[in-house]
């Protein structure tokens, strides 16, 4: 007889990037903590979640995850960067080159998560920019970047987040928290 380890429900997780809930930013739901989804800050604009893909919806990891999973925040953002990887390598990711700026395009909902994805900045993206760039993510499922210089982060009129940023792209998280 085989004896099976039961798949948790974290490991599953796909780090997902989305726009903070700005105090006064609309209708703020009250949930008990343990139905709070995780978040992770990486910026003022931006926050992490991570999701499970449950065939035709995603759910959010919830803290009531967590201890039930046995794992802690940060082996979650570990499995959930993997995790997205490998999403990056099913999709079949690419970038479309227009007028100087960059789309990155993978057939989905997490486009603009990549931004998290250190090895991809240091490596196959290196080939369009150098030195210092901008991303911009104008929604979940669209992500930006161009060659500039500077050092700032900023939101748009429009409601772009753009981070100016050099390699890795995980010092502009570091730098703001």
């Amino acid at each position: 007889m085989f004896w099976r380890k039961k798949k948790k429900f974290t490991d599953q997780a796909i780090a997902y990037i989305k726009a903070s809930n700005p105090e006064g930013g609309g209708r703020v739901i009250e949930l008990p903590p343990e139905a709070t989804p995780v978040v992770r800050r990486y910026s003022d604009d931006l926050c992490i979640c991570y999701t499970v893909d449950c065939g035709k919806h995603y759910e959010y990891v919830q803290e009531c995850h967590l201890p039930l999973d046995g794992i802690d925040r940060d082996e979650l953002h570990s499995i959930g960067l993997r995790n997205l990887r490998a999403l990056v390598a099913q999709r079949g990711a690419r970038v479309q080159p227009y007028q100087g700026v960059f789309a990155f395009l993978m057939r989905g909902d997490f486009e603009a998560s990549v931004i998290l994805l250190d090895d991809l900045w240091d490596g196959e993206f290196r080939q369009f920019v150098t030195g210092e760039y901008a991303a911009a993510i104008p929604a979940r499922d669209m992500l930006a970047f161009w060659q500039t210089t500077g050092f700032c982060a900023c939101v748009l009129p429009l409601g772009f987040s753009v981070l100016m940023v050099s390699s890795p792209v995980s010092q502009l998280h570091r730098s703001t928290t």
